[in-house]
């Protein structure tokens, strides 16, 4: 245990000595760093598709006695967590600082979530013959095909606190994202897939995204900071694809309000 400890102190010396000396890693005027970031997405209840509605319906005369058929198909609307598992996000933040306060940033991202089985259809259905009703309904469950986006964008962080080791900070940016396609893959019955083809959902879409970060930077070195950035992110809603689904209120939504939490390591050139 002695042992242990020992050398626990030994490895926190650096990190002690270099806030007692006053020493800063970024930013610096006129000093360009590089931040791997690797990250998830932790809240994102973003609607993904809406809510529909539609009745089949018919009457006729069968051996003498009148019958009527009516056929529902129906889907609540889906929130992005309720279609997919929480997304991943890799990526990196090149950073130009402007004095000791603020930094200019760029970020690349990539983004990946899989999808996960979810209830996508309720199918009920009512027969009447002869006086007589007979209803029955059941759930289908779908799949889409996984969740990727590529991704930049541009922004600003201002630091406070910055004679100390631990520097918060406050980082507005805007960007542009690349979400590739996404089709309805799987649409099951009793384990039996009922599509013959996958159905296209949402078309690849270029989107706008605006967000405000806050997060911290703590300096292990002159050159190196650890840091955890959190923060509000929105992106504009994805191109509908109606070719094979032919129900525009289903996915005329797409657009993401969510949350992510991202750890970088800075590294100062």
């Amino acid at each position: 245990m002695k042992k242990l400890l020992l050398v626990a102190a030994i490895a926190t010396l650096p990190i002690i000595s270099f806030a007692q000396d006053g020493i800063r890693g970024l930013p610096k005027a006129g000093a360009f760093s590089v931040t791997p970031e690797f990250g998830v997405d932790v809240i994102d209840n973003s609607k993904y598709s809406s809510a529909y509605s539609e009745t089949l319906a018919g009457a006729g005369t069968y051996l003498g006695r009148a019958a009527t058929a009516a056929v529902t198909f129906s889907s609540t609307a889906q929130n992005f967590d309720q279609v997919f598992d929480r997304a991943l996000n890799y990526g990196a933040s090149f950073n130009y600082g402007l004095s000791d306060s603020t930094e200019l940033f760029g970020r690349f991202k990539y983004t990946h979530a899989d999808a996960k089985d979810f209830d996508a259809l309720n199918v009920s259905a009512a027969l009447t013959y002869g006086g007589v009703v007979l209803a029955g309904a059941s759930t289908l469950k779908g799949k889409m095909s996984d969740f990727d986006s590529y991704g930049f964008e541009v922004g600003s962080r201002f630091f406070f606190n910055n004679d100390s080791a631990f520097k918060p900070f406050i980082a507005p940016s805007l960007g542009m994202t690349r979400v590739s396609s996404m089709d309805l893959e799987k649409l099951t019955f009793n384990g039996s897939n009922v599509l013959a083809n996958s159905a296209k959902f949402y078309d690849a879409t270029w989107t706008y995204n605006l967000g405000v970060g806050v997060g911290f930077r703590y300096d292990i070195s002159k050159n190196i900071a650890a840091g955890l950035e959190t923060g509000y992110r929105y992106q504009s809603s994805l191109d509908s694809n109606h070719s094979d689904l032919g129900r525009a209120s289903m996915n005329n939504k797409g657009e993401r309000s969510f949350i992510p939490l991202t750890a970088g390591l800075n590294i100062n050139f």
